[in-house]
């Protein structure tokens, strides 16, 4: 808009009030370290002493780790109205201005919100870096770029997926997978990035709900494991290749869900780390000590460390990535 007075004027610009950030501001810091916290399964109910002792949770570990960017993992929204109780959830990181995202669940849209609905809401929240993604495969299936510590290019890609909710097929299961569209999505999006970075995959991670198969294998097979399964891998019943997709594709290096709250393990498989966060919210079941998982990234290498944050303040479960040989006891 633009006023003109005697002599002078005047250019006021309006800014949009509900989106303060961009992904263009996640950047490696000055000692080459991106820090996320992957917050997952709170639960959240209105008016619940529980669920609010999950949100001041949230603010204990962000307080003490202040990571770079959030990731929201799914099953966050128990209740109804969601859009208070999705607003009561992301009080911590608007508090504290950090960005932040979000990849469903099966129970987010169980509610007075379809996903659809869910991700609209988000995307207009303050340092929201939610979006809807292609139509048709799902909601808010995106990737984030994070850039050097320079800022002139592209360091390390999040993928954000939708791992759908129930299965589409009856008599098949339970937990919906990942479908063919959003795997070529995927491949896409891989192929075009490598192709810029000069053929060179650039080192990713990717975060969504429902545990591949994949959970399974590499828990009765990798010795290297770290953390707790206290419960069965509630995986789809089918493998639609979304695994062996980021295998072939050679980007992602480390890969996060939530949905089995007595599972926190990781191990890799195949070189690819597989994860579970650490269940954050007190109404949900489960009797592990809530919190976050911690991911903290080397600009550079295809390196990260992780380790567990309660909520009570505790460091568990540190892993590194690529795992180091044990040294030779003399």
């Amino acid at each position: 808009m633009k006023h003109t007075l005697p002599g002078i004027v005047v250019l006021i610009c309006f800014l949009n009030p509900t989106k303060l950030v961009s992904q263009n501001q996640l950047q490696f810091n000055e000692n080459g370290i991106f820090k996320i916290v992957q917050f997952t399964d709170i639960h959240y109910r209105n008016a619940s002493e529980k669920s609010e002792r999950a949100v001041q949770g949230m603010g204990t570990v962000l307080d003490m780790e202040k990571p770079d960017v959030v990731v929201l993992t799914g099953d966050i929204i128990t209740t109804r109205p969601a859009a208070e109780g999705w607003r009561a959830v992301l009080r911590p990181m608007i508090e504290r201005s950090i960005p932040w995202t979000v990849a469903l669940g099966n129970h987010d849209d169980e509610h007075d919100l379809s996903r659809r609905e869910i991700i609209s809401l988000l995307e207009k929240e303050p340092f929201s870096l939610v979006e809807h993604g292609p139509q048709g495969i799902g909601s808010g299936n995106q990737v984030l770029r994070v850039k050097n510590s320079n800022a002139d290019h592209s360091a390390l890609l999040v993928y954000c997926l939708d791992s759908n909710a129930y299965t589409p097929m009856e008599g098949v299961g339970t937990y919906g997978w990942f479908t063919f569209p959003q795997i070529e999505w995927y491949r896409k999006q891989s192929a075009r990035i490598t192709a810029k970075n000069n053929g060179r995959p650039l080192p990713a991670l990717a975060f969504f709900h429902i545990p591949f198969p994949e959970y399974h294998d590499m828990w009765i097979t990798d010795s290297t494991c770290v953390g707790v399964k206290g419960e069965a891998v509630c995986a789809p019943a089918v493998n639609t290749g979304m695994f062996a997709s980021m295998l072939e594709a050679g980007d992602v290096m480390g890969v996060f869900v939530g949905h089995d709250h007595e599972n926190d393990y990781i191990g890799v498989w195949y070189g690819i780390a597989l994860a579970y966060g650490r269940v954050t919210g007190y109404d949900a079941y489960g009797d592990l000590p809530r919190g976050g998982r911690v991911i903290e990234v080397t600009q550079g290498k295809r390196e990260f460390v992780s380790w567990i944050r309660t909520d009570e303040g505790d460091i568990v479960n540190r892993y590194e990535y690529p795992v180091k040989p044990l040294k030779n006891i003399e």
